[in-house]
């Protein structure tokens, strides 16, 4: 509604966009993390881009894994995530055509998708599942062909407490780790013994209010291209092999940035290109 456009508008056009954005995430009960609330936020909020990143964050049990990726994730309209406690081998393959495009999909472990790792890898890849299957048909009773494609781009987001997820798979994500220091510790424990104080139950309603900000935030950012004028100029350390797949996230990751402060950048106009940001 045109309140809840009033604040998207207002967010996006916060001079200090980033920092609102970690202040908002601790608001809403993220203690710490200020790296990864950044990092969740800008994977999230790459969905929109031709070429969305993804997330994978490694913690122990009980570190608080989940808590980080579900405190994003709760920033994120309801209609462009898609959030599964686990997924069979092919279950991918059959959603709707458009059911994935521009949208978050949300493992909450990734041991309830292990079936599922070759689907993950060449959606984030690829940026499509085609799968074509034998089928009767009713009329004739001959065996047919059928094909059916789901189309990306798609962000995804994993949590596993295994340090030893296959390489072919680590290679597709930003792989992050949480804070389980004692430090961390004593002050996610202090937070949860104000839960239930009054100043507790004000944050909760101060909360939904966050959540919708930047719900309205999110639907108001425009699918503009970004261009990079200074991609030239940079630079990436070159001794490993596996830079080749970390390069491209360096790079999906400056202009996630730049998309993010759209509201803030001037519209650029291309006769082939039409409206871009830099």
């Amino acid at each position: 509604d045109a309140s809840d456009r009033a604040e998207g508008m207002r967010l996006g056009r916060t001079p200090d966009l980033v920092g609102q954005i970690v202040r908002d995430m601790g608001a809403l009960g993220l203690i710490g993390e200020e790296t990864n609330k950044l990092l969740s936020y800008l994977v999230m909020t790459s969905r929109k881009l031709p070429d969305p990143l993804a997330l994978l964050i490694l913690s122990g049990s009980g570190a608080g894994k989940s808590h980080l990726q579900d405190k994003v994730l709760a920033l994120c309209p309801e209609e462009d995530l898609v959030k599964l406690t686990s997924l069979t081998d092919q279950a991918l393959f059959y959603r709707g055509e458009d059911s994935l495009r521009h949208k978050v999909l949300a493992l909450e472990e990734l041991a309830g998708a292990k079936g599922a790792d070759y689907a993950i890898r060449n959606l984030i890849s690829a940026r499509r599942l085609v799968v074509e299957t034998t089928v009767k048909n009713p009329l004739t009773g001959r065996l047919e062909t059928q094909v059916n494609t789901v189309r990306g781009p798609t962000a995804v987001f994993q949590t596993t407490t295994s340090p030893q997820t296959d390489a072919e798979t680590r290679s597709r994500f930003i792989l992050v780790s949480v804070d389980e220091s004692a430090a961390q510790t004593r002050a996610i424990l202090a937070r949860q013994r104000q839960v239930h104080t009054l100043d507790g139950l004000r944050r909760q309603q101060d909360r939904d209010r966050l959540r919708r900000r930047h719900q309205a935030f999110q639907r108001l950012l425009r699918p503009l291209p970004v261009i990079n004028p200074f991609e030239p100029l940079l630079s990436y350390p070159d001794e490993h092999l596996l830079v080749r797949r970390d390069h491209p996230k360096y790079l999906q990751l400056i202009l996630a940035v730049a998309f993010l402060h759209q509201m803030q950048r001037p519209l650029r106009h291309d006769p082939d290109l039409g409206e871009y940001i830099e």
